[in-house]
């Protein structure tokens, strides 16, 4: 990259993400002495190929971001086990809780210190108490208010030394200050701001909604013991996570956080990052070599995600198959109608396969675009940068009008493929079970694809469009299908009928089970003792 004669200086916001960061290298420090020094919680083996090959499956099924699934798993704990618990048992959790995390392949196993425990402990009774107070309550999102937030509060005791809301905030302050005038004109400053920090988290780190919740939670002092604040924080919250345009704001951030994204990989990788202020040159150098490991973690992302994408096709098509598509064909046609049947089974997956075949990463033009934008996110000059010279058209809040003509031929073209589709459908004889399953798994695949595009699309500078002929007539052909899609799958995540069929008749009873041999292990051993 080539460097000029300017002298460059480091941002404030640039400064305090070195401090930050070098705490958060101190406390991993600290927190490894104490796992040598302090006494470990063990956990006995018992069960943990079975409850890991459980856990691997039930993700397969959920299908959502890997980073989210420690949480998640966290969440589904806190869940089965409040509803079924007294103030008495909420003690014995943290204990069951590292057990299961361990068993999972979650956490390693003598890798929870005592301290730590306890810690996990009061953190159960504290959200426990709250529980209590309002489980009758109906305008309570208990999920939202007490696990989501919990299960965060608890990776944090685990983990303390995350550094992905540090490079949040970073971002956060940058786009504040490049959109200060926009937000000052806001009518409501806070919400504007409270929105602009939420769409940040959701376009760098992808949190999950409880890990956003504990850390604004936290930014403002609100503590769940003191209910009404609390009650109305949230509530706060669940405006902007339910407003329409908080997803407008998310997209359009997005489109800007690659440099960022480079930036929080970075500082991942190396932790010291004090020569961002001394050595300028061999700092920007270090980013050109993590920006093709991006490139490279990215192009594994893609391919675990069609992989990913592709057995949650199967899983699902199989259990709706044998629930709905061959019954109704007994049913109705005494005879099960298998070219229907083949299709919605085999199509699926292979357009998944297909549709993954024309993502592209970016190349050496995109990455030397990125190094200049890495460099005005990090330093000033005695000229403007693009911070400070924002685009009269560039807004965050309100959203882009191409006007009437081009949303015509957008509806036009979408009713026109649907139509024809359905005319091909029909005429292949699909009852309309095998038409709906058709258009609900074809959709979910064009939307499952669509997402691993945002993948690309997450790597690549702003200003950078490597699309190709190919790709536009992929996107101009399968968009419908992606609007269908993401409608059903945010249906389906709110129903999620194969993770809450694996919840209820396979994890419920197989770790009550496992509970109830280890505790059985532990009374023998108590009687062997007694000898």
């Amino acid at each position: 990259m080539t460097t000029n004669s300017k002298t460059y200086k480091t941002t404030t916001s640039t400064d305090e993400l070195i401090k930050r960061v070098a705490a958060l290298d101190a406390l991993k420090q600290h927190d490894t002495a104490d796992k040598e020094a302090l006494t470990t919680f063990h956990v006995d083996g018992l069960g943990k190929s079975i409850v890991s090959g459980y856990e691997s499956l039930r993700n397969a099924a959920e299908y959502t971001e890997s980073h989210t699934l420690f949480q998640r798993a966290m969440v589904r704990f806190f869940v089965r086990n409040f509803h079924s618990a007294n103030a008495k048992r909420i003690d014995s959790l943290a204990k069951e809780l590292v057990v299961e995390l361990t068993l999972s392949g979650y956490i390693e196993n003598d890798s929870v210190t005592e301290k730590k425990m306890d810690q996990i402990k009061e953190l159960a009774k504290t959200y426990w108490d709250f529980y209590s107070r309002h489980r009758q309550s109906r305008s309570i999102d208990m999920k939202a208010y007490v696990f989501g937030p919990l299960a965060a509060r608890v990776e944090d005791v685990l983990f303390p030394y995350n550094k992905g809301f540090t490079m949040v905030q970073f971002a956060y302050e940058y786009f504040a200050k490049r959109y200060e005038g926009e937000l000052s004109k806001s009518l409501d400053k806070r919400r504007a701001h409270l929105t602009l920090l939420i769409a940040t988290a959701m376009a760098l780190i992808k949190p999950t909604e409880g890990a956003i919740r504990h850390d604004i939670l936290s930014r403002y002092r609100v503590s769940i013991k003191n209910d009404s604040e609390y009650i109305a924080m949230n509530r706060e919250l669940d405006g902007i996570f339910e407003d329409r345009r908080t997803k407008r704001v998310v997209r359009k951030v997005s489109n800007r956080c690659t440099p960022f994204r480079v930036l929080l990989r970075q500082v991942e990788k190396t932790g010291d990052i004090s020569n961002i202020q001394g050595d300028k040159e061999r700092f920007m150098t270090e980013c050109g070599w993590t920006i093709k490991e991006v490139y490279e973690e990215t192009g594994r992302a893609v391919r675990s995600g069609i992989v990913k994408s592709i057995v949650f096709l199967i899983i699902t098509k199989m259990v709706i198959g044998i629930a709905i598509e061959v019954p109704y064909d007994l049913v109705v046609e005494d005879k099960i109608i298998w070219l229907p049947l083949i299709i919605n089974l085999l199509f699926p997956p292979v357009y998944m396969f297909m549709l993954s075949l024309t993502l592209v990463l970016p190349g050496e033009h995109n990455t030397k675009l990125l190094e200049n934008q890495i460099e005005e996110v990090l330093y000033e000059t005695d000229e403007d940068m693009v911070l400070n010279r924002s685009d009269k058209n560039d807004s965050v809040f309100s959203s882009t009008n191409y006007g009437a003509v081009f949303n015509f031929f957008y509806w036009l073209f979408f009713i026109a493929i649907v139509a024809l589709t359905s005319w091909g459908l029909v005429s292949l004889g699909f009852s309309w079970p095998a038409f709906i399953i058709f258009f609900i798994f074809v959709s979910t695949a064009s939307f499952l694809a669509f997402r691993l595009s945002r993948l690309v699309r997450e790597v690549e500078a702003r200003g950078e469009n490597n699309q190709s002929i190919g790709q536009s007539m992929r996107d101009f052909l399968y968009m419908p299908f992606v609007v269908i899609g993401q409608w059903v799958s945010e249906k389906y995540a709110k129903i999620n009928l194969v993770s809450n069929l694996l919840d209820i008749f396979v994890e419920l009873p197989m770790k009550d089970l496992l509970r109830a041999v280890r505790r059985w292990n532990g009374f023998l051993s108590s009687k062997k003792d007694e000898l």
